[in-house]
């Protein structure tokens, strides 16, 4: 299971040197190369412009054909928007849902439960501690046990199902498991989301399925990818107190996998 985490590591940092050398200013790029497509246009109104123009224009028609798509995929994800055909590109749609998504989830306040309006972002803070300390409650030293009889007397597992739970994960109920998680979820602790893993999948899909199968075998599992990260996320419109967030957990694709495993691909 290391193994698979120090593998990614690897290649999420070739990823962001790619990133960084190709695809760094996106939507300059595009800006340029649809300023020379206009220029080149210009050009070819007059009567006596170079037949050379005709090249130049083919040429950065693609350009600009490549690189809006390009575009238009990194706000997608960025905007973790559907797609929604709005003409021949989506661009400024999911920079407006970009923008909206940045608004809506940060809090630059709150309003505590005595009526205070905490603008600092040291009592924002605090102020959420408070709050799940006093939902989740205090740790206590002893479990009340399980009576076995009032158990016996509710619904109860035949012998069939119980071995059920206990079969050996199969590397079919991977697959399913991980192809059930959506392409256009945010990225995850490990900076991948399903798509990656998906698209590379006659690549790592093995050790993938190995990783998960030492888990379910050993219930051990590696300490970076068994990761969880929780984010607020608003209930309403323009929320104001705490209480009007609802938590949500963002993990590793890998543990999402083994969540959707031992849920029945929940």
């Amino acid at each position: 299971m290391e193994k698979v985490w120090q593998k990614l590591i690897l290649v999420k940092h070739e990823l962001k040197k790619l990133h960084t050398k190709e695809f760094k200013r996106v939507r300059e790029k595009v800006q340029t190369i649809r300023r020379q497509l206009q220029e080149t246009q210009e050009k070819m109104q007059d009567p006596d412009h170079q037949t050379s123009l005709f090249d130049t224009e083919k040429e950065l028609r693609g350009k600009l054909e490549k690189w809006g798509v390009i575009e238009e995929s990194i706000m997608r994800q960025k905007s973790r928007t559907q797609w929604l055909k709005l003409g021949d590109s989506n661009s400024a749609y999911f920079y407006a849902c970009l923008k909206n998504r940045t608004t809506m989830n940060s809090i630059k306040s709150l309003v505590n439960q005595y009526g205070k309006l905490l603008q600092n972002e040291q009592e924002v803070k605090e102020e959420v501690v408070r709050f799940y300390k006093e939902l989740l409650g205090n740790a206590t030293e002893q479990m009340p046990i399980i009576n076995p009889e009032i158990m016996r007397n509710g619904p109860m597992l035949i012998r069939e199902q119980q071995l059920k739970l206990i079969e050996p994960i199969t590397t079919e109920e991977i697959c399913i498991a991980m192809k059930n998680i959506d392409d256009n979820k945010a990225p995850r602790c490990d900076g991948f989301n399903a798509f990656f893993f998906k698209k590379a999948w006659s690549i790592i899909g093995e050790y993938v399925i190995n990783a998960t199968k030492y888990f379910f075998a050993t219930e051990e599992i590696y300490k970076p990818i068994n990761c969880i990260v929780v984010t607020l996320i608003p209930k309403v419109k323009s929320p104001s107190s705490i209480k009007e967030y609802i938590p949500i957990s963002c993990c590793t694709n890998i543990k999402g996998a083994h969540y959707k495993d031992a849920n029945g691909y929940g």
